[in-house]
């Protein structure tokens, strides 16, 4: 028998909000098509409206219910829609419960005095270009950039000038905020703001929550092996298994090995002009780099996730990723005879790793807002 978490069942829903797209039912059963804010971008060359789901809509018990006999509902294209999945977190099977009336020509208009908590820019102007002569401190760069060096009597080949620019941002951004949790919270969450998230708060402290469980509880963007936080004046020696015992960097622990601390470095070399990896700032940059590039599967799962825990887990589970959600990963994917007898020590320690983190999200939301 399934469990009842995988059953229709009332303790398992999501909710949504959306809008109508399309009313005509070839089945006469009333349901509309919705495009749902946070899964459906408003791009239709992304999302054709023919691939937009059906959802069922609740009806009076006056309607038939049943096909050729329910009516049209009502709802007009256009509508703004709240509702709930009837299937949970797999979010395929959409039930409409209620439209919310608003005008489409009415925006908000925020006083001028409103300070942003960051401005993203992006330079497209190379400083580099194709031809450019090797320079002592080009070849700084070309060290930087993970690149080999060059005799001085060189030039830059379009490869070596792809590598260098690449698309990293300007300086123009700026931090705002008391503290590192602060600024990280508010240039993730108006990061998240301009990717269409309904929950830029809760996205932005699952992030925050994890680096604080990731490199410490003041996201120290130097954290390495056996490195000493200059702020707080703490030593980390190993205390910790994140904290010191591994090959890995910066307030997400980028792993040496697996290529990701490389990444960073590449892109410090490639932003305009070029910072070192320890900045606060292109440490930020590159998470939004990753999310969109090399990470973009983990933008998609947070999109859809609605609650502290849910996206929490999804930053900890597909971003971080580290041994416990590792050992978890492979337990859900073999479950196998033999790996039950794994499961109450994999799933305690995992459990025990995912509250933790959940517990350092909901501080930063509370200390922050949503």
């Amino acid at each position: 028998m399934k469990a009842i978490q995988s059953e229709y069942y009332g303790d398992n829903h999501r909710w949504f909000l959306g809008v109508v797209d399309t009313i005509d039912d070839p089945l006469t059963l009333g349901r509309v098509r919705v495009r749902i804010f946070g899964i459906h971008t408003e791009n239709t060359n992304d999302i054709k409206p023919s691939d937009l789901p059906w959802a069922s809509v609740v009806l009076p018990v006056t309607q038939g219910g049943v096909a050729s006999s329910t009516q049209p509902t009502g709802i007009q294209p256009g509508a703004r829609v709240y509702g709930i999945f009837l299937d949970g977190e797999h979010s395929q099977t959409p039930l409409v419960i209620g439209s919310i009336p608003h005008n489409a020509e009415y925006r908000v208009e925020f006083p001028e005095d409103i300070v942003e908590t960051y401005v993203p820019t992006n330079n497209l102007s190379s400083i580099f270009e194709a031809g450019d002569p090797v320079t002592p401190e080009v070849n700084d760069e070309l060290e930087a950039a993970g690149l080999a060096r060059k005799e001085e009597n060189q030039v830059l080949s379009q490869p070596d000038v792809d590598s260098l620019n690449g698309s990293a941002r300007s300086e123009s951004t700026t931090l705002v905020g008391a503290s590192r949790q602060e600024q990280g919270f508010n240039f993730l969450r108006s990061w998240f703001i301009g990717k269409g998230s309904v929950d830029p708060g809760i996205h932005a402290a699952a992030f925050i929550g994890n680096f604080m469980n990731e490199s410490g509880p003041n996201i120290p963007p130097n954290s390495g092996p056996n490195f000493t936080d200059k702020e707080t004046g703490i030593v980390y020696k190993g205390i910790h298994t994140r904290w010191g015992q591994e090959n890995s960097f910066g307030i997400a622990q980028w792993n040496k090995s697996a290529g990701r601390f490389t990444e960073l470095r590449n892109y410090a070399a490639r932003r305009k002009p070029s910072k070192t990896w320890q900045d606060f700032l292109v440490q930020l940059e590159f998470v939004t780099w990753e999310l969109e590039h090399t990470h973009s599967y983990v933008l998609r799962k947070i999109l859809r996730s609605s609650t502290i825990p849910n996206a929490t887990e999804v930053v900890l589970r597909f971003y971080e990723v580290p041994e416990v959600a590792v050992n978890y990963n492979r337990y859900l994917s073999n479950r196998t005879e033999a790996s039950k007898t794994l499961q109450s020590g994999v799933v305690r320690a995992y459990q025990a790793e995912l509250q933790e983190r959940i517990s350092s999200a909901n501080f930063v939301v509370g200390e922050f807002g949503g």
